[in-house]
């Protein structure tokens, strides 16, 4: 750590460094990079946490708000290399280019050279073909898929809505469009008050729904759902509808499937190249957040649940990091051998992994680390 930032140390996090574009700090001010180095290295929470909680976190800063440069990118490289990394994690996804023009590609090779793996993010760039970034054959390209575990809620099943009271509105909202469902939920909530929002899939996400942290209760309904709750409510003219809350349910046998949002590839640069590598827990991962997503200034225990390849990266720069420890001969080619060929290609009904329209899933990546 930089003399400056040594407060921002512990026995966990033992480096941050920020860069030009790094608006002169390394500490996170949007909780993404504390919930992915939580969910690759966090301390041990029984039953939650996945990795070695034994080990070490070098936080490097190369973005702010008004973007990345390439030459930052290129400097926290040999940086890591300088402070002798054993798994380099990058969670950003740049456009397509030629990979002797690709900033990441180049330097990522020169720390493959020095027997460090590189685990990139996929990129949201689902449910269409084509990869747009980590398109390099010695880079390990981490999509997302859904897990075995999900919060549940009880929201309007076929003919319940009718038997439902409520002396409260609530909304029904689309995904997509320009702003978030929570930027949505907050419209929702300042323009009356709304007791509830029924977030509704496309056709696009088709059965990937996420959690968000609302601003007011809501659930997230798959397209088949969100068709049936649509014909209600144009079929009365006081519809009527109940959001419960069910807990955690274990044990989905459809799961892993692919996330709506993951990259597909190939690689658009090198369509010979199968792209993404593996599949990883992406969708509604917990682990640790900077701050309180209830504004709760009392509290330490800060987490939150959200989804995304950037969720789905660290899970397997996790493993990558407990094989390095128990094999620290294996190069980074060795390394990503043994992750895809011990993984499975099923999910819990042993059938081929869906995708999020519960087809085989169209998608290049052939092994789910959720089986490891």
């Amino acid at each position: 750590c930089r003399n400056i930032h040594l407060t921002a140390c512990n026995n966990k996090l033992i480096g941050v460094r920020h860069f030009r574009k790094g608006d002169g700090t390394p500490l996170d001010s949007d909780g993404h990079g504390t919930h992915t180095s939580a969910t690759a290295t966090g301390n041990f929470v029984r039953g939650a946490n996945l990795f070695d909680p034994l080990a070490h976190v070098a936080a490097y800063m190369v973005c702010s708000w008004s973007g990345c440069s390439k030459s930052d990118i290129l400097a926290a490289m040999d940086i890591a290399i300088e402070d002798g990394v054993d798994v380099l994690t990058i969670l950003l996804v740049r456009p397509s280019r030629p990979f002797h023009n690709d900033n990441i590609a180049v330097g990522a090779f020169a720390v493959t050279e020095r027997g460090i793996l590189v685990s990139i993010s996929a990129g949201k760039g689902g449910p269409a073909s084509a990869m747009r970034s980590s398109e390099a054959l010695w880079i390990l390209a981490v999509g997302a898929s859904t897990t075995d575990s999900k919060f549940d809620s009880l929201c309007c099943g076929e003919s319940s809505l009718i038997k439902q009271s409520s002396e409260e509105k609530s909304y029904c909202v689309k995904v997509g469009g320009a702003i978030t469902s929570i930027q949505k939920g907050q419209a929702v909530k300042d323009a009356g008050g709304a007791a509830a929002m029924i977030v509704i899939n496309t056709r696009r996400q088709g059965y990937s729904t996420s959690t968000d942290a609302h601003v007011i209760p809501a659930t997230n309904l798959n397209y088949e759902d969100g068709i049936k709750i649509l014909a209600y409510l144009n079929s009365s003219s006081s519809p009527t509808a109940s959001i419960v809350f069910k807990g955690t349910v274990i044990g989905d046998n459809d799961s892993p499937t692919v996330a709506s949002f993951s990259s597909r590839g190939p690689s658009r640069s090198s369509p010979g190249i199968l792209k993404p590598h593996i599949l990883g827990p992406g969708v509604n991962i917990l682990a640790a957040w900077h701050n309180s997503v209830e504004n709760n200034t009392n509290t330490k225990s800060n987490f939150n649940e959200i989804s995304g390849t950037s969720m789905s990266c660290p899970h397997l720069s996790g493993v990558a990091a407990l094989l390095k420890s128990a094999h620290p001969d294996w190069s980074p080619a060795a390394i990503k051998s043994a992750i895809m060929t011990t993984t499975n290609q099923t999910n819990l009904e042993n059938q081929l992994i869906l995708d999020q329209s519960h087809q085989k899933k169209k998608i290049f990546s052939q092994k789910n680390i959720n089986n490891f």
